[in-house]
């Protein structure tokens, strides 16, 4: 996602913009919406900022950028409620629809909770974030970053 994509979030995308900059970007962001305001897509901005930050040379930097814009960059990592399907039995966690999620994140990044529910084939069911996918977390963080920069966690709908 690239900022110009990005509508009516000028102020933040200026502060974050100023944050990294000056390499004083915070461990942890808090981003709350009412649906539909762009939560997703900034969280997204952010994630791809920090990561392409850190690389050098402007193929390298395509490179990343064009792997965030896909939400395949190896230290992004999205966590969004799931739930049981035909395909996916018991334990469902978010890997294991990343595939339906990146094509739902480059088609639809404004949708709601509600529109991912149907695009994942969930419409029936009440989706969740659950204890295997903090677990999950937990181990993934443990791991050294892929590229050797930041490791970036995107939790979407976390009441869930």
């Amino acid at each position: 996602m690239i900022q110009e994509e990005i509508l009516g979030q000028n102020a933040l995308l200026s502060q974050w913009n100023e944050a990294l900059s000056r390499g004083r970007v915070p461990h942890a962001l808090l981003l709350s919406e009412s649906g539909g305001y762009g939560a997703l897509p900034l969280a997204w901005h952010f994630a791809t900022a920090l990561l392409c930050a850190s690389v050098e040379g402007p193929q390298a930097q395509a490179i990343c950028r064009t792997r965030c814009a896909k939400a395949e960059h190896p230290d992004l990592h999205f966590i969004f409620p799931v739930a049981t399907t035909d395909r996916v039995k018991n334990h469902p966690r978010s890997e294991l629809f990343l595939e339906p999620w990146r094509q739902f994140l480059t088609e639809q990044p404004y949708a709601s909770l509600n529109q991912w529910y149907k695009w994942a084939g969930l419409e029936k069911k009440q989706g969740m974030i659950n204890v295997d996918e903090a677990e999950d977390l937990l181990k993934k963080m443990a791991l050294k970053s892929y590229e050797g920069g930041a490791k970036v966690v995107v939790i979407w709908e976390a009441t869930k």
